[in-house]
């Protein structure tokens, strides 16, 4: 069986995109803003995509993990 090259796209990149999308579904849904809960090695993500920080570093009661508020306006 032949083996199939497969591309390789960053995931960063695929996660923004996502993340993008998200937006533009809630944007087409006439949504204001959005506000989601993130784990600090995904702050540069949403940041990267216009969220920003609200508010402080807390522990997830479910995870135990360091999780902190984001807020993005839609225009």
């Amino acid at each position: 069986m032949a083996r199939r090259k497969c591309s390789t796209i960053p995931i960063s990149y695929l996660g923004s995109r996502l993340v993008t999308e998200a937006i533009q579904f809630l944007r087409a849904r006439s949504a204001t803003d959005v506000t989601l809960s993130a784990r600090l090695h995904a702050i540069r993500l949403y940041t990267s995509v216009g969220f920003v920080v609200s508010g402080n570093v807390y522990l997830s009661k479910r995870t135990g993990v360091e999780h902190i508020n984001m807020r993005l306006k839609i225009k």
